[in-house]
């Protein structure tokens, strides 16, 4: 094939006469077959791109937080936003508040990345930071590790592309990274931005 196509192109520089009807579709052929190969896999190389940015740029804001939560003496909590629109484009998805000098909470909300309309997450519980850095539940919360799901809106992207996790371990606050390996069906994708205490920490496989 590709010897074919390159004495067309010879053949057209010999004689100058242009090309001929049939060659003209052989080559419009093959290049609108190329394309329909490659868009696909271009679509979730973008896709696979965002969730991983959202996760990466998730995970430097929580470990900012830890930071300052150190640095100044806080004690700061990272909640869902319960009045989060889903039909609103690139907004936080976090709400954070820190005990101490409103200019500390500022900055470090400043950090929240914006949750692209194309991405949906579920959070297993709060996070609440202490002073020294580590992770608490409270006592009317669930005990236990949290777990952040981070996946994609479109059902036929889902069954290309897996979701991320993000572990955050219980007190440490040490942060693993890896993908949650079960069946995105039984998920509710109506909501964009929840808590769901259903997740599970073994579906969690970090790296």
């Amino acid at each position: 094939m590709k010897i074919y196509i390159k004495n067309i192109f010879k053949n057209f520089l010999k004689e100058n006469n242009g090309f001929s009807l049939i060659e003209l579709i052989f080559v419009i052929f093959i290049l609108s077959f190329m394309s329909a190969i490659s868009l696909p896999s271009l679509n979730n190389l973008l896709n696979q791109y965002q969730k991983n940015s959202y996760t990466n740029e998730l995970v430097s804001f929580i470990e900012l937080a830890k930071r300052e939560a150190r640095r100044y003496g806080m004690s700061c909590s990272i909640k869902i936003d319960e009045n989060f629109d889903y039909n609103i484009p690139d907004k936080e998805a976090f709400i954070i508040g820190c005990s101490g000098n409103n200019d500390y909470t500022k900055k470090v909300y400043l950090m929240v990345p914006k949750l692209d309309i194309k991405i949906i997450q579920k959070v297993s519980n709060e996070i609440n930071i202490t002073p020294k850095g580590q992770i608490f539940s409270p006592n009317n919360k669930l005990k236990g590790n949290i777990i952040i799901f981070i996946g994609l809106l479109n059902e036929f992207n889902r069954k290309h592309i897996k979701p991320n996790c993000i572990l955050i371990n219980n007190p440490s606050g040490v942060i693993s990274i890896g993908k949650y390996n079960t069946d995105s069906s039984i998920l509710d994708y109506s909501i964009k931005n929840e808590y769901l205490t259903d997740l599970k920490e073994n579906f969690c496989i970090t790296r």
